[in-house]
């Protein structure tokens, strides 16, 4: 094909039974952007895809198949060397190499640049508008950066169709518009609208092709489900829009290349037939004119643009050489600039010219004067274009001072500002300094505050936990672990979680009614396997903000407390019940020592010595009330009273024998009995008289008996008496009848012989046990 685009002989048959070819560049890293794309993408058998990835070892082989296969009527095919283009295939570039198309064939060779300036987008793009003209189609997705952009340029002056993706609403990348796809596009469209501008693009072509027509659709969509109506050729006296196209690049075939540049001397837009004078260079992809003109064009171009930059003149720049395979080929440059509008921008159009060519007959006619004159010519201006670079070099030059010099103004007016910076920064570090002791003075407070306060919760032994609005452990105190199976790593779980000791199932409606009620819950609680007793006081959890963050639940052990309740009150009902026996016994004497007085002197000395022997024996329970009485203290606290010594009248001996209270009593006014009877008429009327009192246990009675010996000796003589009183009632039947003892009195002349033997019943001996 030549550059119009017309089929010459059998290759112009070739070419109208190819496949519509359209190059797809994409970002591996951009795998939504194909997806959409494919999704929508109808492959006609006419129609073949070419799929160029940037990165294509970054993407899963089974994800991006996956994604490519959701293309109706199409398969996925890998590209190899030499392949041909096929209809209803998208042929898949392989990693790491540089694809082209050459008549009709792709071909594969080794990507040599580094990741990143491969530019193989541009290569298969650029590629491809040279090989099949305005019969190909170019997309480029998102992600791409600057790759693409060459490509996308080339298409348009080959009569392409170049079509780039959009960001939401269609508006292009948010990259630098003159460096981006987007920017020199003939549709900006997101990817899921883009094959259907493929479908009108490829219609539009069979038609220019077969001349067949479609009906016109409203609204205009899309030509899927229409049916192709064939109209014979009718002469009209309008236009051709084919026949006028083709003679446009017919007539743009014999006019000069050229481009437009913004002020920056961006390129925003290529005519065709500019890939002589202009082509990429390794790197990132850019549109600045300077760096893609071919290098034997730089200086020159750079110097005319100076030029009429600096004029606002058209320059021009004749018989600058260009090497072309091998050869020497003279271009002239010419630049005009373009004010768009009074106060609008300037761009600029740069015009690419070959030199005209002497004919071969004058050469011949006179070589030497030939090439002497084009000698001097070429000297001429390359003096002249020496020239006007030393200007333009002089002219940079005096720039760059005046840069310099206000750059040099800058950095002093920056390092005046810097000064004042470091002592605003010197006095705010003076500040920070200051910020930060005040800041560690109340963190050392809050550390103290802290440890106080946990030192106070300790001390208090008062089992505590913390619970939130969801009942979830906030925090609790060590005593609460004898309750509740809480450890450090339990902060955060609920309570119900926990492990109790305690029905705390109980306290779930209380604490609902406090955080309802904020009012605060009080009750007991028993543990049931210890017995313990536990006052459980809720209380609503107030933070410093007066918010109600949760409840504080406290457990009270009372069960001291309790245990001495119930002992008080057993202590009150047992000496209730000893104040009645007391009084009963108090009644009892008075009666009794009332029927044996003879007088009232007599009934006033029996009474009194008996209460004082009760009294006594009363102070001796009330001392220990759990512990006893100790019987030889009984007796010798008996004796004392009457000034008898032990060992002067009075012999004690015996074991260790505890009473119980009640029998101590009886036991005391027994001896006092024995005691006053002595003093009166026995063994202490008299200096010389003795009396032995001794106890002993007689393990061979069934049950074991205490005996109980009172011997007197020395004494007057003794004569039985006459009568029965006090004393021989209370030895004889209150001693039987209250503890089943057994008392007998013998009056020998020798002296009185009092035994007493009581059963060891719990009822009235203390100590020793009696289950031992």
């Amino acid at each position: 094909m030549d550059d119009v685009g017309q089929p010459q002989g059998g290759d112009g048959e070739r070419e109208s039974k190819a496949p519509l070819i359209v190059g797809v560049g994409a970002s591996a890293d951009a795998l939504d952007s194909i997806e959409r794309f494919f999704s929508r993408l109808r492959l006609n058998p006419d129609q073949a895809v070419v799929l160029v990835l940037q990165d294509h070892d970054v993407i899963e082989d089974a994800r991006l198949h996956a994604a490519l296969q959701r293309s109706e009527g199409a398969r996925v095919s890998e590209i190899t060397d030499g392949q041909v283009v096929e209809g209803g295939v998208i042929h898949l570039c392989p990693s790491d190499m540089i694809t082209t198309i050459q008549s009709g064939r792709l071909a594969v060779r080794r990507a040599e640049q580094a990741r990143g300036d491969r530019a193989t987008i541009d290569s298969f793009l650029v590629s491809l508008a040279e090989e099949r003209g305005e019969r190909s189609i170019g997309v480029v997705l998102a992600g791409t950066g600057g790759d693409g952009t060459l490509g996308v340029g080339t298409l348009k002056d080959h009569g392409g169709l170049a079509i780039a993706e959009g960001i939401g609403d269609g508006q292009s990348d948010p990259h630098d518009e003159g460096s981006s796809a987007a920017a020199i596009a003939d549709f900006v469209l997101p990817p899921e609208d883009i094959p259907e501008r493929i479908d009108v693009y490829s219609r539009h072509l069979r038609r220019l092709d077969t001349g067949t027509r479609l009906p016109p659709e409203f609204p205009i969509t899309t030509a899927a489900g229409r049916v192709a109506i064939d109209i014979s050729p009718v002469h009209s006296v309008g236009p051709d829009v084919g026949l006028e196209r083709r003679a446009q690049r017919i007539a743009e075939r014999y006019a000069p290349a050229y481009v437009i540049t913004d002020g920056h001397y961006r390129i925003l837009h290529f005519s065709g037939r500019t890939g002589r004078y202009v082509e990429p260079t390794a790197g990132t992809a850019t549109l600045d004119l300077l760096q893609l003109v071919h290098r034997d064009l730089r200086l020159e171009l750079r110097t005319v643009l100076s030029r009429a930059a600096e004029t606002n003149e058209p320059a021009h720049a004749e018989q600058v050489r260009l090497g072309v395979n091998g050869h020497r080929v003279l271009v002239d440059i010419t630049v005009e600039p373009i004010q768009n509008g009074p106060v609008g921008h300037r761009n600029f159009v740069v015009l690419f010219k070959d030199g005209p060519i002497r004919p071969v007959e004058q050469a011949e006619s006179n070589p030497s004067i030939l090439v002497g004159t084009e000698h001097v010519e070429r000297l001429e201006s390359e003096l002249l274009a020496t020239r006007e670079r030393l200007q333009v070099t002089i002219e940079e030059l005096e720039n760059t001072n005046e840069k310099l010099k206000s750059s040099n103004e800058e950095y002093q007016s920056l390092n005046e500002e810097l000064e004042t910076s470091r002592e605003e920064l010197q006095s705010v570090n003076g500040e920070l300094t200051t910020v930060n002791g005040e800041l560690a003075h109340r963190v050392q407070e809050l550390t103290r505050v802290t440890s106080d306060l946990k030192n106070f919760l300790e001390s208090t032994r008062i089992a505590t936990v913390f619970l939130d609005n969801d009942l979830k452990v906030m925090s609790f105190t060590p005593a609460i672990t004898q309750l509740l199976h809480l450890v450090e790593t339990d902060v955060g779980r609920p309570i119900a979680h926990i492990k109790a000791r305690i029905p705390i199932e109980e306290l779930y409606d209380d604490v609902r009614r406090v955080q309802r009620t904020l009012a605060s819950a009080e009750r007991e609680l028993t543990a049931p396997d210890s017995g313990r007793r536990y006052i459980v006081r809720i209380l609503p959890y107030r933070s410093i903000d007066d918010f109600v963050a949760g409840v504080v639940i406290s457990f009270i052990d009372v069960t001291a407390i309790t245990r001495a309740e119930e002992r008080q009150r057993l202590l009150l009902a047992e000496l209730q019940h000893r104040v009645r026996n007391t009084l009963g016994v108090v009644r009892s004497i008075a009666r009794r020592s009332a029927e044996t007085s003879a007088n009232v002197e007599d009934y006033a000395s029996h009474l009194d010595g008996r209460l004082n022997a009760f009294a006594r024996t009363q102070s001796l329970v009330t001392r220990d009330p759990e512990g006893g009485v100790d019987l030889e203290y009984l007796v010798v606290e008996e004796f004392l009273a009457y000034n008898a010594r032990e060992g002067e009248q009075l012999k004690v001996s015996g074991p260790g024998i505890r009473l119980q209270p009640k029998a101590a009593e009886t036991f005391a006014l027994a001896i006092h009995e024995l005691a006053t009877n002595a003093l009166k008429y026995g063994a202490l009327s008299q200096r010389a008289g003795r009396i032995d009192v001794s106890w002993r246990i007689d393990d061979a009675a069934e049950p074991r008996q205490l005996v109980f010996n009172w011997r007197e000796r020395s004494g007057p003589e003794v004569t039985p008496p006459r009568r029965r009183g006090f004393g021989s009632d209370l030895l004889e039947r209150t001693l039987e009848f209250e503890f089943k003892g057994r008392s007998t009195l013998e009056f020998n002349p020798s002296g009185l012989h009092c035994t007493i033997a009581i059963p060891m019943t719990p009822q009235a001996i203390h100590t020793p046990s009696m289950g031992s």
